[in-house]
Order: C-alpha cells, then sequence, then structure tokens
C-alpha cells in the first residue's frame, strides 16, 4: 500500500444511530473509505454522541424535544451495545454494528418497531448471533436498559461538543482531534459514491482544517434518500 503525506488517514465519526442524517453522512465516509483503497487508508474511529444524554436537561422546557424522548431513548440504547463492543470486540465491530443498525432504522423504516422494547432485545440477538459474539457475563437486558456504559457515552459526547462547541447535533467529525479541524456535519440528502465521495471528502477536510474557518451552513435541505 502507498502513502501520500497529503492524504487524510483518519476521521473521528460521532454519532447516534437513530439520526437519519448522521446515517448518510456515515455511508458517504465508508464510501469514501472504501473508495480510497488500495491505494491509501482511511482509518475512521467511531465516536459516541447520545441525543438523549445532550438534551437530558431540555425535555422539561422544550416541547418539541419531549416529543422526539422516546427515539432518542432507542438511540441511546443502541448506543450502550455499541460501547459495548466498542470495549469487548474494537472500533471495527461498532462500525458493523452501526451499519446493522442503520439499515434497520433508516433504510428498512423498522424505527418504530424497535421502540418496542422485547422487538429491540430479539433486533439485538439478531446482530449477536450473526456476529458469533459472546456477551460474557452482561445480558442483553443488562447492556441495553442499565446505565452502566453511560459515562463513557457522556464522555465521548462531552468531547464531541468540547471540539465543536455546542448547540449542534449530529454528526460531528474531527479530522485532527482538536477544536481547529472539528465540525458539524457535513448534512448530506443523499450519498456520493466512488470519486465523487472521494471529491467531497477531500474539500470538507480541506475546510475543516484550513486555518480559521469556522462555518459554513444553510437550513434548506433536499428531500432524503438512503439509496
Amino acid at each position: 500500500m502507498t502513502t501520500n503525506p497529503n492524504s487524510p488517514n483518519s476521521v473521528d465519526f460521532y454519532f447516534d444511530p437513530i439520526c437519519p442524517w448522521a446515517w448518510i453522512t456515515s455511508r458517504w465516509i465508508v464510501e469514501t473509505q472504501k473508495s480510497f483503497q488500495p491505494q491509501y487508508q482511511l482509518q475512521v474511529n467511531w465516536r459516541f454522541i447520545s441525543l438523549k444524554i445532550i438534551n437530558e436537561d431540555s425535555y422539561s422546557t422544550n416541547q418539541t424535544l419531549l416529543a422526539h424522548i422516546q427515539v432518542h431513548d432507542l438511540g441511546l440504547r443502541l448506543l450502550r451495545f455499541a460501547a459495548y463492543l466498542l470495549e469487548s470486540n474494537g472500533n471495527d465491530t461498532v462500525g458493523d454494528f452501526y451499519t446493522f443498525c442503520g439499515a434497520a432504522l433508516h433504510n428498512n423504516s423498522r424505527r418504530d418497531e424497535l421502540l418496542i422494547e422485547s422487538n429491540l432485545m430479539t433486533f439485538v440477538d439478531e446482530y449477536i448471533k450473526t456476529q458469533s459474539i459472546s456477551l460474557d457475563t452482561l445480558s442483553i437486558h443488562d447492556i441495553l436498559l442499565s446505565d452502566h456504559f453511560d459515562k463513557s457515552i457522556k464522555i465521548s459526547s462531552l468531547e464531541a461538543f468540547a471540539k465543536s462547541g455546542r448547540d449542534v447535533g449530529t454528526p460531528i467529525l474531527s479530522f485532527g482531534g482538536d477544536s481547529d479541524s472539528t465540525f458539524f456535519g457535513p448534512v448530506l440528502n443523499k450519498i456520493p459514491r466512488g470519486e465523487e465521495a472521494i471529491r467531497l471528502f477531500k474539500l470538507i477536510r480541506e475546510l475543516a482544517t484550513f486555518d480559521g474557518f469556522s462555518e459554513l451552513k444553510r437550513s434548506l435541505r433536499g428531500e432524503r434518500s438512503f439509496d
């Protein structure tokens, strides 16, 4: 494998699996990772930002947020299992689980189904069986419904905010591990493929690492496509 000193080699990707915009951006990152090969290796470090945790102090005063509390709670439960996987199986397994979750939640529109606790347990059990993962001494119930992994998820969420600033959501991307190269987004309504994915990645990374660059934003968004 060849190397290029001007080529990006890693990105930290902070996500909540329940967010459809983060899902689209993540598929672009994965597409970029595949399209770079075999010339260059892009390392994607999967990190957590929980919409439930970052909004926990706002539900009582924000009715719009309160209407989403069940969905945010589903995201946190899935992140608890992702945090377990990170601790027990490593980064790549987290990426695999995110792919499993995102396809179900967004491509296959199973979000409302998985709000039901028994369905969620069965869903995670399906993943465990397909990947031949051992849970050691913990049960699915222990992982999803206890706060055992909430501390590490909160630390990751606050780490993302420390780099990007507050009043943003998910995804958050960090290209250099510090606040000067960490931003919310990009928010995409479709998944770039192949050379288009690489071109966008290089442009975004160039902006993110440009000295003095702070924000580029608009509120208009097109119709989402997960294809």
